[in-house]
């Protein structure tokens, strides 16, 4: 394993979490770092920070003086005029994600290292889904190979979050079904992921593939005596339909 990781060449295109990286850093034997850093959300946050504000200011007015307020302006409609007006907005920001500033950055970068290195292949994965897009679009400009891989559902999770967002549904589908079929293979975590993908696309079947998490370091020897005690430890994060509850609950 150590040996094919040696023989890897590369450059990581990501944002790092923020953290300070400089261009060229090494992050493996082999591996580059280039550091994009996200684009400021000046205007963005400033809404979600007022609709916080009114969120938290109209939690502070009794029921009674919010009754009186609706009974002497009955036949005003701003507030779900406005109220719509914000839904659509941030339906449009975060369409894909809120990452499609920051990709269109990550491509350029992409294009450029590529141009200078002359990869073999594009390798991007996701969450967040804007990176799969970045690797679609930049292999067809390098003109080489994309590998797409998930760790979690992509138009699916739209479905989980709000059934009634159609439209929305609809066109991920759309830009879920071009970068799956553009993909010179697909790898998953999960046969949960793959299953949907294959469902939604058969012909994808063929170059669907699922690799496992790995674990990194040594494998710390077991413990003979517990003490009464058991301890779980979960590497993930609890979101969507994750629920620790039934493996908690059974006997």
């Amino acid at each position: 394993v150590q040996a094919g990781i040696e023989a890897i060449a590369g450059d990581v295109v990501s944002a790092f979490g923020g953290k300070a990286i400089e261009t060229g850093a090494p992050i493996l034997p082999g591996l580059i770092a280039v550091p994009v850093s996200r684009p400021s959300r000046k205007f963005t946050d400033t809404v979600v920070y007022l609709k916080r504000r009114l969120i938290r200011w109209n939690s502070t007015a009794t029921h009674h003086e919010s009754k009186l307020r609706a009974a002497s302006r009955p036949h005003l409609s701003a507030p779900s005029f406005w109220s719509g007006l914000r839904d659509a907005y941030f339906r449009t920001v975060y369409f894909v994600d809120d990452y499609k500033r920051w990709g269109y950055r990550a491509l350029r970068a992409a294009i450029r290292q590529g141009k200078q290195h002359a990869p073999t292949l594009v390798f991007s994965s996701s969450p967040p889904p804007t990176v799969l897009w970045v690797g679609t679009l930049a292999a067809r400009r390098l003109g080489i190979p994309h590998i797409v891989d998930l760790r979690d559902p992509w138009s699916d999770t739209v479905a989980m979050l709000d059934p009634t967002r159609t439209l929305e549904l609809s066109l991920t589908q759309k830009v879920e079904k071009w970068v799956m079929g553009s993909a010179a293979a697909i790898t998953s975590t999960g046969s949960k992921v793959a299953d949907l993908i294959i469902r939604r696309q058969p012909e994808l079947a063929s170059k669907t593939f699922i690799v496992r998490n790995g674990y990194d370091g040594a494998v710390a020897p077991a413990s003979l005596e517990t003490g009464g005690r058991l301890a779980i430890l979960f590497a993930g994060e609890l979101y969507l339909n994750r629920d620790p509850f039934p493996l908690l609950n059974a006997q």
